[in-house]
């Protein structure tokens, strides 16, 4: 129970979530609540804060917590670099977060980046 109000307060305080906005991750990715802290904190400081993303559209796709923060990290670094990070779906080029996260790496460069796998892989090197 200690872990559980632990991760209430980490929401709450840390994150700048409300509690209204905490029900949704918890009934529609209940796994979100066993990650850890420190996993949770470093993939919201990544969507919230280097992607731009508002609370109100990481409570709506809550699969971003499940993936590899460094992954989500990689993929929206190589959409800036093609100028197609564009996560707003009443814009144009609009990649939706679930496609960020959930899509395999040849999947999300056909959809998303449309660019090459073999291209995606060239950029990593270059991080």
């Amino acid at each position: 129970m200690d872990k559980f109000r632990e991760k209430l307060f980490s929401m709450k305080e840390e994150l700048g979530f409300t509690s209204e906005e905490m029900k949704k991750p918890l009934l529609m990715k209940p796994k979100v609540w066993m990650l850890g802290r420190p996993q949770v904190k470093e993939k919201f400081d990544i969507v919230h804060n280097l992607m731009g993303i508002p609370h109100e559209t990481i409570i709506k796709f809550p699969e971003i917590f499940t993936r590899r923060a460094f992954i989500t990290k990689q993929r929206h670094l190589y959409l800036v670099h093609l100028n197609r990070a564009q996560y707003d779906p009443t814009q144009p080029l609009y990649v939706s977060l679930r496609d960020l996260v959930l899509l395999s790496d040849s999947e999300f460069c056909e959809k998303c980046a449309q660019t090459s796998v073999d291209l995606y892989n060239e950029f990593l090197k270059t991080l």
